[in-house]
């Protein structure tokens, strides 16, 4: 699923879903077991600010889950 606005959220994949799934890794958040759970997957990560903080923080929460991923700093560019 890729959440670009609102009108992403659609009955063919509802909020609820993104909510169970959420829930779901409480327990591996808990536990500190959440590391590389998600090897094949790669993450677009769009700043439509510069924050260095939430960048770094975002871009490690990405690594240690696992992913790959790609980042998109200037979006008016």
């Amino acid at each position: 699923m890729h959440v670009i606005n609102m009108e992403s959220f659609t009955n063919v994949f509802p909020i609820d879903k993104i909510i169970e799934l959420a829930q779901s890794m409480i327990p591996w958040a808990q536990k500190n077991t959440c590391d590389k759970q998600y090897p094949h997957t790669k993450a677009v990560l769009l700043f439509m600010e510069p924050s260095t903080r939430t960048m770094l923080s975002t871009e490690q929460a990405v690594m240690n889950l696992g992913m790959r991923h790609t980042r998109i700093s200037a979006a008016d560019h």
